[in-house]
């Protein structure tokens, strides 16, 4: 099976941080469809035309190097910002990962499931009780 090209980077100088701050997780939780670009290297290899956000943490030396480059690529037309539609259905998909599950219908589930009151108390008993 064949890896396919991820259809956004995060480019940023700080990968944990931007991906606690774009995907609402760490690292493990990053989507398969989304890469982190957070060194020279890694932002000159994204493919042209590819789709990118840019998050920058600090203001270092290498953070504002690292910035240089993503505008440049950006001003070259070779990186496209990702439109803000994309932001709404990362949003999207972060509510529905978090969701919690339906209290009430769970609530429902237990109260419909018939208790077993032929069993005697101390039958149902463990040792210790």
């Amino acid at each position: 099976m064949t890896m396919s090209r991820p259809r956004l980077y995060v480019v940023t100088d700080d990968a944990v941080w931007a991906c606690l701050s774009v995907f609402g997780c760490g690292l493990y939780g990053l989507p398969e469809w989304a890469a982190i670009a957070s060194d020279a290297d890694a932002i000159a290899a994204i493919p042209s035309g590819s789709l990118h956000i840019a998050c920058w943490h600090s203001s270092t030396a290498e953070s504002r190097f690292l910035q240089r480059i993503c505008t440049e690529r950006w001003a070259a037309r070779e990186l496209i910002t990702a439109p803000s539609d994309w932001l709404v259905r990362i949003e999207e998909l972060i509510a529905k990962r978090d969701q919690l599950p339906d209290v009430d219908a769970r609530r429902q589930e237990s109260a419909n499931q018939p208790e077993n009151q032929e069993t005697p108390k101390h039958a149902r008993a463990g040792k210790w009780h």
